[in-house]
C-alpha cells in the first residue's frame, strides 16, 4: 500500500475503504465507544470485550470482539485487525 494512496482526510488519512468500515463500526458499536475501544487497541496492542453487537439483517446477538493494532516492518500504526464471535447459543 501507498502511504496516502486513496486516502481519505476526513477519516484521518485512511484509505477510502478503511474510512467506510471504520464508519460502519463506529455506526454498530455506539460512536464515542467506538473511538475509546480503537484507541485502547492502538495504546495497549490490543482489547478484547463482550457484548450486543448488530448483524447486517438488523438482529441482535452476544458476541466477543477482539480488535488488535496492526503496525508495519517500521512500527508505524496502519490500522486494526477485528474478530468477532458469535456467543450466542
Amino acid at each position: 500500500m501507498i502511504p496516502g494512496a486513496g486516502a481519505d482526510a476526513g477519516a484521518g488519512g485512511l484509505p477510502a475503504s478503511a474510512a467506510r468500515l471504520l464508519a460502519r463500526f463506529r455506526a454498530l458499536a455506539g460512536g464515542n465507544d467506538a473511538d475509546r475501544e480503537l484507541a485502547a487497541a492502538r495504546d495497549s496492542g490490543r482489547v478484547q470485550l463482550e457484548g450486543w453487537r448488530l448483524r447486517k439483517d438488523g438482529s441482535r446477538f452476544w458476541a466477543s470482539v477482539v480488535i488488535t493494532a496492526l503496525h508495519d516492518h517500521a512500527g508505524q500504526h496502519i490500522g486494526f485487525a477485528k474478530v468477532t464471535r458469535d456467543l450466542t447459543e
